[in-house]
């Protein structure tokens, strides 16, 4: 990672400053650290420009009509494309990943600063791949459409979720990529990471017109993982109440609306050939069928290409 990276603290606390400047202060250099007490300051410090990365501190204090995260709305707005790593108590991580969804590059609990916040920074500075001179950049070409990865069980059982999430991680490190469990019933992705609290999953996404099913409405579907940073989730439905059917016009809505978001698109699909999939399938720039090693998952493999390329 290139060094001399210069982070902006935002934060209005001594108590929570000297942990942030004790964990970057052995970093051979990579980091440097400059704090200000307040948004507006902040604001006139990145004018100034030099600055990569901002870390903002959610508990700052906030008038009594202003929105939980007016801080954080203040400062995206002012620097689109700026990396801000939101900081949060344990009992804020909720509003951080509500951050996150809205646009933050990742958050941070401060409790663990001291050990975490290192490898976190790097990780953000290298998914963002800005230039480390200035903040402004040139306007980005047109956004290449995400490639989209489907994968499909010959038949059940065959662990088809765990390959997606394994394909979707290693992705992941370099890119953006969102794993899409696409399935009427039952979701088993979500066991993986067992959530807190209410996790939105994708019958948020199914209770709504597929015309308004945009870029906001799926962010809020997502769950962001926080141990790969890169990697967002759209979970199956958790409850049999939340089970329906996903028919081709929101299929090809959800996933036009994932490809403005993400590099990579890793499709999770149950093991059937009903008409969602074969639409799932069509708009697919890779299929890859997963089976296990005997005769008749083999075979049922064999069928369902058969039948997939007639």
């Amino acid at each position: 990672m290139n060094k001399n990276v210069l982070v902006l603290l935002i934060d209005d606390d001594p108590a929570s400053i000297e942990p942030i400047r004790g964990a970057l202060a052995h970093q051979e250099g990579r980091f440097r650290l400059q704090c200000v007490g307040s948004v507006p300051t902040g604001l006139a410090r990145l004018g100034g420009g030099g600055v990569n990365l901002v870390l903002l501190d959610l508990s700052l204090p906030r008038g009594k009509e202003d929105e939980e995260l007016s801080h954080f709305h203040k400062l995206h707005v002012e620097a689109p494309n700026l990396p801000i790593v939101v900081l949060c108590s344990a009992e804020e991580e909720d509003l951080a990943l509500s951050a996150v969804r809205a646009g933050a590059a990742d958050y941070m609990i401060k409790e663990r600063c001291a050990t975490d916040l290192e490898r976190l920074l790097q990780s953000v500075i290298e998914r963002h791949r800005r230039p480390l001179d200035s903040i402004h950049v040139e306007a980005a070409p047109a956004r290449k459409a995400a490639t989209m990865i489907t994968l499909l069980g010959a038949k059940g059982g065959v662990g088809t979720t765990t390959v997606a999430l394994n394909v979707g991680s290693v992705l992941a490190r370099r890119n953006k990529a969102i794993v899409a469990e696409i399935r009427p019933t039952l979701g088993t992705l979500a066991q993986f990471f067992r959530p807190q609290g209410q996790t939105r999953n994708v019958t948020g996404l199914l209770n709504m017109e597929p015309a308004e099913i945009a870029e906001a409405e799926a962010a809020s579907c997502l769950w962001p993982c926080r141990a790969i940073p890169g990697l967002s989730l759209l979970f199956g439905p958790q409850t049999m109440e939340q089970s329906q059917e996903l028919g081709q016009p929101h299929a090809k809505a959800i996933f036009a609306t994932f490809a403005k978001m993400a590099d990579f698109i890793v499709i999770d699909l149950p093991a059937a050939l009903s008409e969602t999939n074969r639409a799932v399938i069509q708009a697919s720039d890779v299929l890859a069928l997963v089976i296990e090693r005997d005769s008749i998952c083999v075979q049922a493999a064999k069928m369902i290409l058969q039948i997939i390329e007639s």
